[in-house]
């Protein structure tokens, strides 16, 4: 379980019944939007467009570009933090499409 160290105490249980922690910051809204999905599907497709939208502002260039912004196992980076502790981790990215898929694990 990784735990935001800027509020470790920070904790919410997710429907699954694990326990996630919620970061404030950019990219809670998106944690939040992960925690209220249906896990029984085992994967959903967003696009980036529904990314920006759910968190707010823009997605950072590094992600329409980069793979390894979309990376699951890095953990000084609070986006991935976002997916990985609501128990989603990324599965593809289409960058051409701008679309990125998750499955629940």
């Amino acid at each position: 379980m990784l735990i935001d160290k800027r509020h470790p105490g920070n904790l919410q249980r997710n429907n699954s019944g694990n326990q996630a922690s919620v970061f404030n910051g950019k990219y809670e809204p998106l944690q939040k939007w992960f925690l209220d999905q249906p896990k029984e599907t085992g994967i959903i497709h967003i696009s980036f467009k529904e990314i920006e939208r759910v968190i707010g502002q823009k997605l950072p260039y590094s992600a329409r570009t980069y793979p390894a912004w979309w990376a699951n196992g890095d953990n000084s980076h609070y986006h991935a933090k976002s997916w990985l502790d609501a128990g989603w981790k990324v599965e593809s990215v289409n960058f051409d499409g701008e679309v990125v898929s998750f499955r629940f694990f």
